[in-house]
């Protein structure tokens, strides 16, 4: 007599092909309310959390959003006031129902709060600087 046995283990992937936008794509700290969202992502299990995140150093230090729902695949944020004009980092970041994670960036300006008139701020903003890109962990 002869038998055979085996086991077939899914363990997953990450989530893929999705991706980060904000919108407006330029805007004035402590004043523009901008809205992110995370969209297009594909995972046969399912997404359990999406995370959005921003860094004002190109990536070095990510700073959670303050107002987020886990659940829920967009943000509203007003960035806090800052110093000088920067370039953001934004990162959302989305989590499977089996633990995998994966990530997608976007870059756009954000320039600082000033006495002058905002319309003249944000019209030396070159849309230039705006990019979009993604990487999975």
């Amino acid at each position: 007599m002869l038998g055979y046995m085996f086991n077939v283990i899914y363990i997953g992937i990450p989530p893929k092909d999705g991706l980060c936008q904000v919108s407006p794509m330029q805007g004035i700290a402590s004043v523009t309310r901008f809205t992110f969202t995370s969209l297009g992502w594909l995972d046969p299990d399912g997404i359990a959390e999406y995370r959005f995140l921003y860094s004002f150093d190109d990536g070095n230090t990510y700073i959670p959003l303050d107002q987020m729902s886990l659940a829920s695949p967009s943000a509203s944020f007003i960035f806090p006031p800052i110093f000088s004009s920067k370039k953001v980092r934004l990162q959302c970041n989305v989590k499977s129902l089996k633990g995998f994670f994966a990530d997608s960036f976007t870059t756009f300006p954000l320039a600082m709060k000033t006495s002058a008139s905002s319309a003249e701020v944000l019209q030396t903003i070159s849309l230039d600087q705006v990019t979009n890109e993604a990487a999975t962990l």
